[in-house]
């Protein structure tokens, strides 16, 4: 584990991986503040064997490669490395024997507060394991080596990790990753490093970091050059059209607010306090200047785009349902109901996938395909569906395992029809 200024939290993360460990390897990128102590006077009081190394922070793939080579070699007896952050809390069952473990690596489920995922924390301490792409980073043994030795993969269904995002080095997160990504483009780029997967992989980032920045045009113009390369990981390709489409739906409440203000100003109407803050942030775009037919145009463009890219992952991944679920909640949300109920039989059946690879929004299976079956059936009055949807309106009321603000749109749907 790499850790920097993680006093706050970092007893948080070992009393909870505790009972499965049996002893801790850290390697230290610039801690200012205690952590290292902390973490010696727990190891000590637990009786558990240490090792502290210190590396000045890069990237992310070197500094992660550097601990682990140095837990691989300090402690050599191990048989698994556990690879851990400062900001996990480990969920384990009573389940969880360490003697059944048998493959090279083993995924385990990985959640925050917007999605779960499986991922690799867990390696056999036999192979040359090494992390790639500056952030964002994976672990994977190189190319050539997996070419000619078989690596299997298991999964631990008896470990969750609780991923709480609060480590000690958040705080310029989204500027330091632009940094890092582009400094790493541009040595390919410059042909200082090959334009392989590593690559593509960090144009995708790149394109996240731009969305996460709001740089809406940036993060389209990136994901398209990730998806420009096909055959490297469907799952990324996926994410990479989801993420565009969510960017136009982005840029059509962009324009459509635009064309809202311009009738305000046009009717010469008093404008809120909200809607004059908009005018100051639209009057710094140059689109603004456009006329409200060119503006209008701009937005029915990036409709279409939006819907485009919806489908293309779809196209994609025809068992995830993200996309077009987005997709859904966007028409609804303008009032389209037969194009939602359109788009949600595509996708009514899937379930959620049994084995969680990245990019899972688990509500979309859980209860938001049915609520917007519901609604769009509902609101069109569908022949076809109506009593089913009405049915499953009826049970959805009785669940309290939803959001309460979704059961009260359906509640006051039946009542309205009742």
């Amino acid at each position: 584990m790499i850790v920097k200024n993680e006093s706050k939290i970092i007893l948080r993360m070992l009393d909870s991986i505790y009972p499965i460990i049996d002893m801790i390897c850290i390697t230290d990128t610039g801690s200012d503040d205690n952590t290292i102590e902390l973490i010696k006077d727990w190891a000590e009081e637990k009786e558990i064997p240490y090792a502290f190394y210190f590396f000045k922070f890069t990237n992310f793939s070197e500094s992660r490669s550097f601990a682990l080579e140095n837990s691989m070699n300090h402690f050599k007896a191990a048989n698994y490395i556990f690879l851990g952050d400062a900001d996990f809390v480990i969920e384990i069952d009573s389940k969880f024997r360490k003697n059944f473990l048998s493959h090279d690596k083993y995924t385990i489920v990985q959640y925050n507060k917007n999605m779960s995922y499986d991922n690799i924390r867990l390696l056999k301490n036999q192979h040359p394991w090494k992390y790639f792409t500056p952030t964002h980073e994976f672990c994977a043994c190189p190319e050539d080596y997996e070419k000619e030795n078989v690596i299997t993969l298991g999964k631990i269904k008896s470990i969750k990790i609780k991923d709480l995002e609060d480590g000690g080095s958040k705080e310029n997160k989204i500027q330091r990753d632009k940094g890092l990504l582009k400094d790493y483009i541009k040595k390919v780029e410059s042909g200082e490093h090959p334009k392989d997967f590593v690559y593509y992989r960090s144009l995708f980032y790149l394109a996240q970091t731009y969305k996460d920045m709001k740089k809406i045009e940036k993060a389209i113009k990136f994901y398209n050059l990730r998806a420009s390369k096909k055959g490297l990981w469907d799952e990324e390709l996926y994410f990479c059209y989801y993420q565009i489409s969510i960017c136009y739906e982005v840029l059509f409440w962009k324009f459509y607010e635009m064309c809202r203000i311009k009738t305000l100003m046009k009717g010469s109407k008093l404008l809120t306090e909200k809607e004059s803050n908009l005018l100051q942030i639209f009057e710094k775009d140059p689109i603004f200047n456009s006329s409200f037919e060119e503006i209008n145009r701009l937005k029915a463009t990036v409709l279409e785009m939006l819907q485009v890219y919806a489908v293309k992952g779809y196209e994609v991944k025809r068992e995830k349902s993200e996309s077009i679920c987005k997709l859904i909640g966007f028409y609804i949300s303008i009032g389209e109901y037969r194009e939602a109920l359109k788009f949600t039989l595509l996708i009514r059946n899937n379930k959620l996938p049994e084995k969680l690879p990245l990019f899972v929004e688990e509500r979309c299976y859980d209860y938001l395909i049915q609520v917007y079956f519901i609604i769009s059936v509902l609101k069109i009055k569908s022949e076809e569906y109506f009593e089913e949807a009405l049915n499953m309106a009826e049970t959805f009321i009785s669940r309290n395992d939803v959001p309460a603000e979704y059961i009260k749109v359906v509640e006051d749907l039946v009542s309205q029809i009742n």
